[in-house]
């Protein structure tokens, strides 16, 4: 296919554990449009974190060419069917 060498060798879950703990971080400063409170942490976050930061219960470390913001607006749909047809980069 010729992705022999695209993306990075490891480091894989480090990076999504990095980049989940950033926008948790976000998303709990975020103000209630009707309270004007911040809204908080996902309840157990820093408890889900910590056992996955734990290399013990990480899966094998392998390179893989998926991007960090994998999300349903970076999916393209079929025109008239209900299936993904393409994923966004």
């Amino acid at each position: 296919m010729g992705l022999e060498d695209y993306g990075k060798p490891s480091g894989f879950y480090d990076r999504q554990i990095k980049t989940f703990s950033t926008i948790s971080k976000a998303q709990a400063e975020t103000v209630d449009i009707d309270t004007r409170e911040a809204v908080g942490q996902i309840p157990h976050i820093e408890e889900i974190l910590s056992y996955f930061k734990d290399k013990r219960f990480q899966p094998k470390d392998r390179g893989n060419p998926i991007h960090g913001d994998y999300k349903i607006d970076n999916l393209v749909y079929h025109k008239t069917e209900p299936r993904v047809i393409g994923i966004l980069e």
